[in-house]
């Protein structure tokens, strides 16, 4: 017989099941949903001295919509460059072609500039850095691929360039180091830098070339005391070399990185990520740390990447349907990667190196969209987001669990289990261990399905009520090898962090 209840040698046992798996999808479409899977939750973990590190999954606050209008046309419109100012409380933001600077404290948005030429369409096609002249005066500059703009805080008004050296068709990347403001001519490997603590003066001859890899430049950003080029085959190092004519840069040439770029840049402190090839590879994530790079992406983001990733930045606008995020939330620091074409979003844990799909609304639509992301408000100390179809700031909240008033679903899937083995397995018990999320309520139910066809289908979802301290259903069937999924819609904050299975294993 394959199962009894009195064998010669008991085959009975409880099974716990740990959730320490990372996502694992076999295939980069998202609709194929089969596999290990973690979404709209991330990992915390509790490590004690010389004893065993614990994990919980833990949900994600939701979000709301702030009172401050974001000065839209309409919910349409993309929100393009953002900035926050590190020294001060202000942020900043492009959109519709005008930029408007916010006083976290005050609550009220100033238009602060109108730009010609602004590409509207396209995230992050305007670009922001801070500057600090030798007597103090901070500035605030911005570019937008044709026009250069500067702006002292709070004065709420801005300053064009208008210097005839300063060069046409600018990139929209502009830099600050050490007193000077730098920016790279689109269709060159020229880089040039204005005048010593003056952002608005430039004279000619004042630039740079990056020249090692016969391609131009696409991108630029700031590392220490590095300024990096990213050109459309390779990535070159500055630094300041103080020459007394021409540029003040020099190439540090032993630091050079073949890999073409194909997102934006997203610093987080001293460390650049972004999307790109190695030369005779395909697509991955790259953490640039000083000059060391590494990969970052896993096997199954990388199958995402070749689905919805863009291979290369727009050589005339500098753009990418592939954009990233950083963003400091429950004492995290994720890397969002949002590929805006499609709506997807997978969200990278930086500290403990996992990997999760994030939701907000329907995948694919503008609510699944970020335009940008201000990672610290000093105000309150929660980060502020723009997400497409909206007209208003929006934040996230620890003290909720809905996006904008509506439910959102967690989901883990568990990896293939067999117990070690293809015998038949009949499981009487499933129980969770989970979170009680409050005393408030009786009633609180997480809903659990399974897959016996690998993936291919679940059962119907079964409620499990967690506000207990043995929560658990029965009867749960017999299989050889198991998926399960368990969801949570609630408005509570859960965590969750294994399973165990009561098993009748039999011997055929």
């Amino acid at each position: 017989m394959a199962f009894t209840n009195s064998p010669e040698n008991s085959t009975y046992r409880t099974v716990p099941l740990e959730f320490v798996y990372n996502s694992w999808p076999r295939n980069g479409n998202t609709t194929i949903r089969r596999d290990a899977e973690i979404v709209n939750m991330f990992y915390d973990r509790n490590a004690n001295e010389n004893q065993t590190r614990s994990m919980a999954l833990t949900k994600r606050p939701g979000v709301t919509d702030n009172a401050i209008s974001l000065s839209k046309v309409s919910s349409a419109s993309v929100v393009n460059g953002y900035f926050q100012d590190d020294s001060t409380n202000y942020i900043y933001w492009s959109v519709d072609g005008k930029v408007f600077e916010l006083n976290l404290s005050a609550g009220a948005a100033t238009q602060i500039a109108t730009m010609s030429g602004t590409n509207t369409s396209s995230v992050n096609s305007v670009g922001f850095t801070s500057f600090l002249t030798d007597v103090g005066t901070r500035y605030i500059c911005f570019c937008n691929g044709t026009e250069l703009y500067y702006s002292v805080p709070g004065s709420g008004v801005s300053t064009k360039v208008v210097d005839a050296d300063f060069p046409t068709n600018p990139g929209k990347d502009i830099v600050f180091l050490d007193g000077y403001l730098f920016v790279f001519k689109k269709n060159t490997g020229d880089i040039y830098n204005s005048d010593l603590n003056d952002p608005g003066t430039w004279t000619p001859g004042n630039y740079v070339t990056a020249e090692i890899n016969p391609d131009k430049l696409i991108a630029m950003t700031k590392i220490k005391n590095y300024l990096i080029a990213f050109g459309s085959d390779g990535i070159e190092f500055f630094y300041d070399a103080a020459n007394v004519s021409g540029s003040p840069l020099a190439r540090n040439e032993s630091y050079y990185k073949n890999v073409t770029l194909t997102s934006n840049l997203c610093t987080v402190g001293d460390t650049v990520y972004f999307t790109g090839r190695q030369k005779g590879k395909g697509i991955q994530v790259f953490e640039l740390d000083s000059n060391e790079i590494k990969t970052v992406s896993n096997n199954f983001i990388e199958r995402v990447l070749q689905t919805y990733g863009t291979t290369s930045v727009d050589s005339t606008t500098n753009d990418s349907n592939t954009q990233l995020f950083s963003l400091s939330l429950n004492g995290h620091t994720f890397l969002l990667l949002n590929f805006i074409a499609s709506g997807v979003l997978y969200v990278y844990d930086i500290d403990h190196k996992f990997w999760y799909r994030w939701t907000f609304g329907t995948e694919g639509t503008d609510s699944n969209k970020i335009h940008a992301v201000w990672t610290i408000n000093a105000t309150t100390g929660l980060p502020r987001i723009v997400f497409g179809g909206r007209s208003n700031l929006s934040y996230f909240d620890n003290s909720f669990y809905q996006d904008f008033s509506q439910s959102f679903t967690i989901s883990y899937t568990t990896e293939d289990y067999d117990a070690d083995t293809f015998n038949w397995k009949m499981c009487s018990r499933m129980g969770l261990h989970c979170d009680f999320p409050t005393t408030a309520v009786a009633t609180s139910n997480a809903q659990i399905s399974w897959s016996d066809d690998d993936g291919n289908t679940f059962s119907t979802p079964r409620n499990l009520n967690v506000c207990s301290s043995n929560p658990y259903i029965t009867q749960c069937g017999r299989f050889r090898s198991r998926n399960w999924r368990i969801t949570y819609s609630d408005n509570y904050p859960f965590r969750m962090w294994g399973m165990t299975m009561d098993l009748n294993v039999g011997n055929i």
